[in-house]
């Protein structure tokens, strides 16, 4: 009886003591509130200036030190500075520590910390657009709000995207400035503008099946294509055009180069497909506006974050899933939109996610009609709902579209022999001029010695085409200038022999 009740006062003890360390915890509390300036430079380093306001809280302790989330692993020139007294700071297991030495903060007051570092390869480029991704700032793992400035070289050009509204774009000199408010979660921007995407895709050997020998690539019929060794086979179609890749042929230091321009326009199509059975589940669709679908959409969805192999399902059998894939999201919002007579279209392609990787991914496009003219505009609600960027006033620019989902696709028509394709050195490059441009595509597709026509894709490089008939002209116009230079000087001599014959009668 006595181990008992020794064994209860233990256990008391540990309880009570556990009430008060949790109380002191909360007795260390503390309010406080940041800012961030982020400077860009053309050696694409960002000088980060952040702001700290500190108030203690405790009624019970003095403040000797703090520590902040600090998302970068690694720094140059860290400097923290407090009323002009430079105070010791550290990086630590994703967190920054700073010591108040003599400087320890009574209970009320209030401290102001400047913090500064700089950060090398913050800024990411693909040719003539720039692309960063600002991390998410927590304090002790709570959401904090904070007003973001972020100032970059003027020559970059506008914002092309940005994962969070705008609150302000100015210019100043060689500077130009952007702001947001109210951050609460990682911001993704993109800077300059682009009129072609260039890539090159290789294969990834250890993706391959056993036995494997072949494989067969449908290609969108807008690529232009480079690279073509004898291991490839381009097979052209009005619709659909293929690569038939020989695997033990295949050279894996020479990648097929791809150049898309994108300008292409999709069917209206309006009709429903068989994966729409059970739309008439989904509540609170009944506007017509895809602003207000998008978004009702949005909140019915989970996304699904682990990679698992694509099915194509019904609306039914989607919601009755607690997680969702990008093909899942796709084909509720194209079936949702197309009921509204809406034209909608899935697309599919490479992607680049925020994580810094490549993925095939599914999003979509409709007929936007709230405009003077209509046009085609590209929405991705997975990408939305997994990273938090905004995915329908404008979709991230590094993609492309390897091409567009048949309605009632299965995905076997597409060959999931696709996805054993990984993207290379991605390039967004801009040009002002067409025939600038035209000429860009031709000097990158005559990687060899033409043989009397350009190999490249689709009807709309017909224009580039440099076919024999043209070289034989050349030809033809040239021996016929030599031939009446020759005649002139005949017909010359002979009219200056005559007339000496005459003056010599």
């Amino acid at each position: 009886m006595t181990k008992l009740l020794k064994l209860l006062i233990f256990v008391n003890i540990l309880i009570f003591s556990s009430i008060l360390l949790n109380g002191n915890a909360k007795a260390l509390s503390y309010d406080l509130k940041m800012e961030f300036e982020v400077n860009l430079m053309e050696n694409n380093s960002a000088g980060v200036t952040q702001k700290v306001v500190l108030r203690n809280n405790s009624a019970d302790f003095l403040s000797t030190s703090m520590s902040l989330d600090f998302p970068f692993a690694q720094v140059d020139s860290l400097k923290v500075v407090s009323e002009g007294t430079p105070l010791p700071a550290t990086i630590e297991n994703a967190r920054l520590w700073i010591e108040f030495e003599d400087q320890a903060l009574e209970f009320g007051e209030t401290k102001q910390i400047d913090i500064s570092y700089q950060v090398v390869n913050f800024v990411n480029v693909y040719g003539d657009i720039r692309g960063i991704s600002w991390p998410k700032f927590n304090v002790e793992e709570e959401e904090i709000k904070y007003p973001l400035k972020i100032v970059y070289p003027v020559s970059w050009d506008d914002v092309y995207y940005s994962s969070e509204g705008v609150d302000m774009n100015v210019v100043f000199d060689t500077k130009r400035a952007i702001a947001f408010t109210d951050v609460t979660k990682p911001v993704g921007v993109y800077f300059g503008n682009f009129t072609l995407k260039q890539f090159n895709i290789q294969l990834d050997k250890t993706r391959l099946l056993e036995g494997e020998t072949s494989l067969r690539l449908p290609l969108n019929n807008d690529f232009y294509i480079s690279g073509v060794n004898e291991s490839t086979n381009i097979n052209r179609a009005e619709e659909v055009s293929t690569a038939t890749i020989d695997v033990e042929k295949y050279i894996l230091e020479n990648p097929l180069g791809i150049i898309s321009t994108q300008e292409r326009k999709f069917d209206e199509n309006i009709s429903l497909s068989p994966y729409s059975r059970g739309i008439e589940k989904i509540d609170g669709i009944e506007s017509n506006d895809p602003t207000k679908l998008y978004k009702v959409l949005l909140a019915k969805l989970r996304p699904q974050t682990e990679i698992t192999q694509w099915s194509r399902k019904s609306i039914s059998e989607i919601l009755e899933q607690d997680k969702h894939s990008d093909i899942d999201y796709a084909t509720v919002y194209s079936e949702v939109l197309k009921s509204k007579k809406i034209p909608t279209r899935i697309l599919y392609g490479i992607v680049l996610f925020p994580d810094g990787n490549y993925h095939w991914h599914f999003w979509l496009t409709y007929l936007d009609k709230t405009e003077e003219e209509s046009q085609w505009k590209q929405i991705d609600p997975f990408m939305e709902a997994v990273t938090g960027y905004e995915g329908y006033s404008n979709v991230t620019p590094v993609r492309i579209i390897w091409g567009q989902l048949n309605d009632s696709s299965d995905l076997s028509d597409i060959n999931l022999d696709l996805f054993t394709i990984t993207p290379e050195k991605f390039q967004l490059r801009n040009f002002t001029n067409p025939s600038a441009q035209s000429g860009y595509i031709t000097s990158q597709l005559n990687d060899k010695p033409l043989t009397g026509e350009v190999s490249v894709l689709g009807a709309s490089t017909n224009n580039l085409k440099v076919s024999n008939s043209l070289q034989y002209s050349i030809l033809y116009i040239m021996a016929g200038t030599g031939l009446l230079i020759i005649s002139a000087i005949i017909y010359k001599r002979e009219f200056h022999f005559n007339l000496n014959r005459k003056s010599r009668n």
